[in-house]
């Protein structure tokens, strides 16, 4: 076959066919509409062979549709940030190589999806109208992109199949209205990534492979992952704080200062830190220490033990063994808990607390504990997490509690895990169950929102 340029004028539409390759593959590139790769046989050979076809003209306008028609390559739309576009541009290559040619996926950052010197925002304009299906990429950096939602709702608005993917590092429970409230996933593993195949497969009834090697998975994200997997999980990012308290008691009269030994342990590691003192409301003493991603605090509580009490009610006079108290408060961010953790468990062994605290893991807002039982106990069924008490539960020997708190003006709510612990903050378990908790629903984001809806 040799070069055939051929040119038709249909609805003020024009259409070019571009020389067959050596391969008998003829480019097609219909202005307005997107150019395809397609066989010869596919096109030419089943209506008019292009050996044969002297005019134009002897193409029928019946034919001239068909053409068109094969020529038009479904488009998926891959929202994101440019932030994210060296990964999602080898994401688009692979995927581009599974489609086999049957399938368009436009990103607008890669250089090729529009082409430099062309207007932008005609060409995605155009993609967004011309889309069947569209993945919104999110990250903990493009989260909040007004643009992402901008593109996402316009796509919504036009009847486009959306799907928020949580990249490493973002998960769908940080993800805010409107785009919670469609099914998405995250992006965790070579067989989220297979999620991306099927469900083009689904929508557009096509064979491509949905099986991806972990090997795949890591050449695109190796970079991102450890960042994104910390101490307490792939759900870290549900997680707001981590609270820690405790009042020990130590022989009135004696001194109690033991934060100057955890700045010294702090720095140990490499940390700087700040140690200074305030006065509280109730002229309370305070020493407070800040970490990155960490602050302590000891207060000596004014008010004296009970047997103080006892002791100055009968005669006044301070006794031996009689103690005062210290209130201890530590709160640590969940980006930096795989640091402080085992700095605050050697801070308890070398301090000598002997004294069991109570840690309390916040969760991000909305995000609420399964309260009915009969879903309780169907979701906790072989997840190694057992109920022991109406409220507490069991995971591997960690007994625990799981609260919802609500403010009753607005509806604000929350949840917390609850446990004790003798200076083994970095415990192993926590990650397991906090992954659990949230695989199986026991923990789940409540929507209340107003946003997209369906008819």
């Amino acid at each position: 076959m040799g070069l055939l340029v051929l040119e038709w004028s249909l609805n003020q539409a024009v259409v070019r066919s571009v020389r067959a390759d050596k391969d008998g593959i003829v480019w097609l590139v219909p202005d307005g509409i997107g150019g395809g790769r397609y066989s010869g046989a596919q096109c030419f050979q089943t209506l008019v062979s292009c050996r044969t076809c002297r005019s134009p003209h002897l193409l029928s306008v019946h034919i001239m549709l068909k053409l068109i028609a094969l020529m038009e390559k479904p488009i998926v739309f891959l929202s994101h940030s440019t932030k994210n576009k060296a990964e999602l541009a080898e994401l688009k290559s692979v995927l581009d190589k599974r489609a086999a040619g049957s399938l368009e996926f436009f990103l607008s950052s890669d250089g090729q999806s529009i082409r430099f010197g062309r207007n932008w925002v005609v060409r995605i304009s155009d993609a967004l109208t011309h889309s069947k299906l569209m993945f919104v990429f999110l990250s903990s950096e493009s989260a909040d992109s007004k643009w992402i939602h901008f593109e996402a709702g316009c796509a919504y608005a036009n009847n486009i199949q959306v799907v928020p993917v949580c990249l490493p590092g973002m998960d769908l429970n940080r993800v805010q209205p409107p785009l919670s409230l469609l099914q998405g996933f995250n992006f965790r593993s070579a067989e989220s990534m297979g999620n991306l195949a099927r469900i083009c497969n689904e929508t557009f009834q096509l064979k491509m492979n949905e099986t991806f090697t972990e090997d795949e998975f890591n050449s695109l994200f190796a970079k991102s992952i450890p960042g994104t997997q910390p101490f307490l999980g792939q759900y870290s990012n549900c997680i707001d704080n981590v609270n820690m308290h405790s009042v020990i008691t130590k022989p009135e009269g004696g001194d109690f200062d033991s934060l100057p030994l955890l700045k010294d342990i702090g720095a140990a590691a490499g940390l700087e830190s700040l140690l200074y003192q305030v006065t509280d409301g109730l002229q309370q003493s305070r020493t407070i220490l800040e970490l990155p991603g960490c602050s302590v605090s000891v207060t000596k509580l004014n008010s004296p033990s009970s047997k103080k009490k006892e002791s100055l009610a009968a005669g006044g006079v301070p006794q031996e063994g009689l103690q005062r108290r210290f209130e201890i408060r530590v709160v640590l961010t969940p980006d930096l808990f795989h640091l402080n953790a085992p700095l605050i468990d050697k801070w308890y062994v070398a301090a000598d607390f002997r004294h069991e605290y109570s840690v309390s893991i916040k969760f991000a807002s909305g995000i609420i504990v399964e309260e009915t039982r009969h879903r309780l106990t169907t979701k906790l069924y072989k997840t190694g997490i057992h109920l022991v008490e109406p409220h507490k539960f069991e995971f591997d020997k960690l007994c625990f509690k799981c609260t919802t708190w609500t403010y009753h003006q607005g509806g604000y709510a929350w949840s917390t895990l609850d446990f004790g612990c003798t200076g083994n903050l970095s415990d192993g378990r926590l990650p397991k169950l906090i992954d659990r908790l949230f695989e199986s629903e026991v923990l789940y984001r409540r929507i209340e929102a107003e946003g997209w809806r369906e008819a």
